[in-house]
């Protein structure tokens, strides 16, 4: 018990030190070269569609069936994580929920057990008839949670098949830092909200490589790898967390673009993992980046340095927050690829 209440306490001062940082970074809207073009009118039966809802929240439709990851709406302010239990936020999921005009989808699949992408898993799941997809840990916060749907537990290396999506899914390890090491471990029982959010344990962190339409797409939503992870599963796109990348070491930053961008041949990179995922979303404001545990300035610099790469060049591109994007369209406006 003693443990436990100096363990919140270091915790605590952590988040407290990201809240009045993070409270004073500016919005960030990318220049026009930088900012993916939002589809207009109906969404398209032939074409896969992405649509961004901070963090690592993405939805993928292709006008009759969808899928997502995480589905993280709530968004508890720091004054939550610090001192109170959360739980999800009804309101605010309803409201992202039909600003995105989110439809019923197939699956529900969760990075990692942080409440960061797993506090809403599934409760949105449940609304929206959704199989879960996710660790143990996720499974356990979703039976805590009543949750009436099916579970797919995962480890890595399985290949699910969800009519017309083919999903690979890979394990590796949570990107270092920030309060990461006083949250790993997992969560071995039902857990039910409000809990605080330490009891959000990793449980086993997982990448998602998407086939649709022809295309493949790749969400890697955590700053790090295991080198040849991705041998043989090239991508068209990747959806890239950069929210750690500018505080990696140099080898390693450079390592990680190298790994996931370079050796999937990708054509077309998104960064994700960046927002203030205590602000509440709203489709009228941009995003704010993250200031602490995050280095967001230097993310994007490596970003564009290492995109600009004569040898390997690649476009990326930020999307825009709840607006369809054609991923087919966004991949076709990049340069040629270097993929055999």
């Amino acid at each position: 018990m003693k443990f436990d209440r100096h363990f919140s306490r270091l915790v605590a001062i952590v988040l407290a030190l990201g809240g009045a940082l993070s409270a004073c970074a500016p919005a960030y809207e990318p220049d026009g070269r930088h900012q993916l073009p939002a589809s207009s009118g109906p969404v398209p039966t032939d074409r896969l569609m992405a649509q961004f809802f901070g963090v690592s929240t993405i939805l993928f439709r292709d006008g009759t069936k969808a899928v997502m990851i995480d589905g993280f709406f709530s968004r508890p302010e720091w004054g939550e994580l610090l001192f109170h239990k959360i739980a999800p936020k009804q309101e605010r999921i309803d409201k992202a929920l039909q600003d995105g005009q989110v439809p019923d989808l197939l699956a529900l699949m969760v990075i990692h057990s942080h409440h960061d992408h797993a506090l809403d898993s599934a409760r949105v799941a449940q609304m929206k008839g959704a199989v879960l997809i996710g660790s143990e840990s996720t499974a356990n916060i979703a039976w805590g949670e009543g949750f009436g749907g099916g579970v797919i537990t995962i480890r890595g290396r399985e290949t699910i098949s969800i009519d017309p999506y083919t999903i690979t899914v890979f394990s590796f390890p949570h990107s270092p830092g920030g309060v990461e090491p006083f949250l790993r471990g997992e969560i071995k029982e039902g857990l039910k909200s409000p809990a605080h959010s330490t009891k959000y344990r990793e449980g086993g962190n997982f990448s998602y490589l998407i086939e649709d339409r022809g295309l493949r797409v790749l969400v890697h939503a955590s700053a790090n790898f295991i080198p040849g992870m991705y041998a043989n599963h090239p991508a068209d796109v990747v959806f890239l967390s950069i929210g750690q990348l500018g505080q990696l070491n140099p080898r390693m930053a450079k390592e990680y673009w190298t790994e996931v961008v370079e050796r999937t041949y990708a054509k077309l990179v998104i960064p994700i993992h960046w927002d203030d995922f205590t602000n509440p979303l709203d489709a009228d404001k941009p995003l704010t980046p993250a200031s602490v545990p995050f280095d967001f300035h230097n993310a994007m610099e490596r970003v564009q340095v290492y995109a600009d790469k004569a040898d390997k060049k690649v476009c990326w591109g930020f999307m825009p927050l709840f607006k369809p994007v054609d991923l087919q369209a966004a991949v076709d406006n990049c340069p040629p690829s270097s993929s055999p």
